[in-house]
């Protein structure tokens, strides 16, 4: 048997960037390099017990995840993958001694309340469109938080980018501002982001993936998540059918206490938009 795990950044460790020229994050939230704490508690069939815990003995390695944001998106190259890392017969005797934070500060590690966050429906595209050489819209049909899966086949090295908003532009364009992190849209007279030294000049939600060439490649974030109904598509090998991406919508896997549903349509789409509105904003809330 063995144990592995990826690790990202999460609410652990934001990138500093001042939401609306003036809060950053970082300064109000407990915040430290990323980490594992982990127990794995065994009972034989003798009876006799046995505790693995995370310590200095544990291995660690660089992943393909190169960069990863809840707010800006993740940039993955397929070309770092370890193949076959989390299987007990890999030999990571190459890798490196893990390194021991402590937990100071921190208060006492206490079971979460709530449920996980999960994938609670899969979304498909309603249209795929053409808007520039080499660029494509996918409309997914319904605004949602959530993730786009991407399926793609094609040369090793190949860089493919999902930039996701809300909106169009009248042109047919796609429209990011609506989903803008802390509003960072631009620079000040010196020509800083107005997200901080290091920011993006438009901190908006894009994931990158770069292929490792071996046949049909499926690629899920996940250390992000984005608000959005419109993807667009570029860098993608030849021309993407609508199978090429699909949507995940995620959200605190609760279960509904009652439901609404009436004789008028009207209101029976208002409570779907509300139940919708409701779930992309419950994260682990």
């Amino acid at each position: 048997n063995l144990v592995g795990a990826m690790l990202g950044n999460g609410w652990y460790n934001p990138l500093p960037l001042e939401m609306w020229g003036r809060i950053n994050i970082r300064e109000h939230l407990i915040v430290g390099h990323p980490c594992l704490i982990a127990q794995l508690n065994i009972e034989y069939e003798d009876g006799t017990t046995q505790s693995v815990a995370t310590d200095e003995s544990w291995r660690t390695h660089p992943g393909p995840v190169l960069r990863n944001s809840v707010y800006l998106g993740e940039v993955y190259d397929a070309r770092r993958e370890l193949p076959e890392w989390d299987k007990p017969e890999f030999d990571a005797s190459s890798w490196k001694p893990a390194t021991t934070y402590t937990a100071e500060g921190l208060g006492d590690l206490t079971a979460q309340s709530v449920p996980p966050i999960r994938v609670t429906a899969t979304l498909h595209p309603q249209s795929v469109t053409e808007i520039s050489p080499g660029v494509f819209i996918f409309d997914m049909g319904q605004n949602f938080a959530g993730w786009a899966r991407l399926r793609v086949e094609g040369p090793r090295g190949t860089t493919v980018k999902m930039r996701m908003g809300e909106l169009l532009y009248p042109d047919g364009t796609l429209n990011p501002m609506t989903a803008v992190a802390g509003q960072i849209k631009g620079s000040d007279p010196n020509g800083t982001s107005l997200g901080g030294p290091g920011a993006p000049l438009l901190a908006e939600q894009c994931d990158s993936y770069t292929l490792k060439g071996d046949g049909l490649e499926i690629y899920t974030p996940r250390f992000t998540f984005h608000g959005f109904r419109y993807i667009e598509l570029s860098g993608f090998p030849g021309t993407p059918g609508l199978n090429a991406i699909e949507g995940l919508r995620l959200n605190t896997d609760v279960e509904p206490v009652g439901r609404f549903a009436c004789s008028d349509e009207t209101l029976n789409q208002i409570q779907e938009m509300v139940e919708w509105t409701l779930l992309s904003n419950l994260f682990s809330v």
